[in-house]
């Protein structure tokens, strides 16, 4: 396994790195589990959640193919990735990974009544009681609410298809 790395080499942690792009007004917030053991990070742009998202919003029509600046974009159409657990659980052996999961939904909750998102998509079906709770903490029970397998596993394809599904049907969303 690879170091962990939590910061990039400009020496910004990732939750440093996350708030620059974290847009003034949120619209579509995804939530994955954690940020990845392996030390790859959405916002440091070498995920497979990263890539498969930039397929999901090119399918929809809200990128062109391949552009440069996706984070940028993605932070001006007013999407955010939030994590459930701010630190790499995804390693760790299940019993202990679901009380990190557990022990983590009051901070989620607190950083959704924050946040405010329009709609939340849930990125990993494993999580969705978690976020559903922190959801219902928050008093956000009834927001628009959506949620979509993690892309690994075979479960690329699903993933693209449903994201873009989701972000193609969110009003106001530019097309290219």
């Amino acid at each position: 396994m690879g170091e962990l790395r939590s910061s990039d080499s400009s020496g910004m942690s990732r939750e440093e790195i996350r708030n620059r792009f974290r847009p003034q007004a949120t619209r579509l917030l995804l939530v994955g589990e954690s940020p990845p053991a392996n030390g790859t990070f959405f916002y440091n742009a070498d995920s497979r959640l990263y890539s498969h998202t930039i397929t999901a919003f090119e399918r929809a029509g809200l990128v062109p193919e391949r552009q440069a600046f996706f984070l940028d974009t993605f932070r001006d159409l007013g999407c955010f990735l939030d994590d459930l657990c701010r630190s790499p659980v995804n390693n760790r052996p299940r019993p202990e990974r679901q009380a990190a999961r557990d022990r983590s939904v009051p901070g989620l909750s607190s950083r959704l009544r924050e946040i405010r998102p329009r709609v939340v998509v849930c990125v990993m079906i494993a999580i969705v009681p978690a976020v559903r709770r922190a959801l219902e903490a928050a008093g956000m029970h009834e927001k628009a609410f959506h949620s979509v397998p993690f892309p690994a596993q075979g479960h690329q394809r699903e993933y693209v298809e449903g994201l873009a599904q989701i972000v193609s049907r969110l009003d106001g969303f530019p097309s290219v």
